[in-house]
């Protein structure tokens, strides 16, 4: 259980996408789906806290996982670019320094924050943020809290 006191931050890795078409921006697929109800169970039985604050990165599969737990929550999403994949002129320096300001950004957050992201922002910021390791599949989320000198997986 988290406690008042604490920082925490939720990072949600988007659900199955739709791979029907992957040259467009499209959504979630019905295992997508499956993967969504999941995520509101585990929130709604404790596993992960509840939140006021949740952002996205701008692709709609990633806004499509996070709405309804928003939603649940009677709380805004809000788009933020930083969340966003790697782009394909982005070079791996530009990526970086992308994913350093977002690890500032969560830095300072005082509240419970969801972030939903993609498979290669959530490893990058949960290293810089803990010092660990992570590699989640789709539509898995892991808990970061702000501990003593850096943020600690739990």
């Amino acid at each position: 259980m988290i406690h008042r006191s604490e920082q925490a931050v939720v990072f949600v890795r988007h659900a199955h996408r739709d791979t029907s078409d992957r040259s467009v921006d499209n959504g979630i697929s019905e295992k997508g789906e499956k993967q969504v109800d999941e995520l509101i169970k585990f929130v709604e039985n404790g596993v992960f806290p509840p939140a006021q604050v949740f952002w996205t990165s701008p692709k709609l599969r990633c806004r499509q996982t996070l709405e309804p737990l928003a939603k649940l929550a009677g709380a805004p999403l809000k788009t933020e670019s930083l969340l966003d994949e790697q782009g394909p002129n982005e070079s791996r320096s530009e990526f970086s320094s992308r994913i350093k300001r977002l690890v500032e950004k969560i830095d300072e957050f005082k509240i419970t924050t969801y972030l939903c992201s993609h498979g290669d922002v959530i490893p990058e910021a949960v290293e810089l943020l803990s010092g660990k390791s992570v590699d989640l599949s789709k539509g898995q989320a892991i808990k970061l809290v702000k501990g003593e000198s850096r943020w600690e997986l739990r």
